[in-house]
């Protein structure tokens, strides 16, 4: 039994020595600032905390809707080239050229005359005694017109146009009196021309 607590002194004893040892061996070959005993050194850790910039937490970026295209734009309706003209008694202003007469494929007759000027309104005049039909061109017009022929074919036997004080008319006799006749006045601003066109049948 004795034996035995003098064994484990001298193992005691032993391992003091080789701690004494090698705390000096470890004193000498570390070079540290650290404060604190070889033991604090030996067993306890220290960490170095480095702050590190705050981390953005940026939102995931939604996807960017695609802009509708514009519709496009309705294209502007053109110009009718021929406007009517109006019944009434609104006074033209210009210059009305020499007539031009042109029989239509329908049978209709076309008279057209050149305006250097604005058009004003028309009126209508049925003869009593003749199958004719009479439209008149309100305006003193500058130029004196006088027109008179016979046609061959159409629905007019006769066209005649003459200038009067306060307007120019233009006279068309029907070949069949018994069908009468209609009428239709335009102008075209873009060619400037009015044209009347004389029909048979009311």
């Amino acid at each position: 039994m004795n034996s035995l607590r003098i064994l484990f002194r001298w193992m005691l004893l032993g391992w003091l020595i080789l701690v004494i040892l090698m705390s000096v061996i470890v004193a000498h070959s570390t070079d540290s600032a650290a404060p604190g005993n070889l033991l604090a050194f030996l067993f306890t850790r220290t960490e170095t905390s480095i702050s590190l910039p705050p981390l953005s937490i940026t939102s995931p970026r939604e996807p960017m809707a695609s802009e509708p295209e514009p519709a496009p734009s309705p294209a502007a309706p053109l110009p009718a080239e021929w406007t009517p003209l109006v019944q009434g008694r609104q006074a033209g202003k210009g210059v009305l050229g020499e007539p031009e007469v042109r029989v239509l494929d329908d049978g209709s007759l076309e008279v057209r005359l050149a305006c250097a000027g604005t058009p004003g309104d028309f009126t209508m005049y049925h003869p009593g005694n003749v199958p004719s039909l009479s439209v008149d061109l309100q305006g003193n017009w500058s130029k004196g017109i006088l027109f008179d022929r016979k046609l061959a074919e159409s629905c007019l036997s006769r066209i005649q146009i003459a200038k009067h004080p306060k307007w120019v008319r233009v006279s068309g006799v029907a070949r069949d009196g018994k069908r009468g006749l209609s009428v239709r006045v335009e102008h075209s601003a873009k060619a400037g021309i009015i044209r009347i066109i004389f029909s048979a049948g009311q």
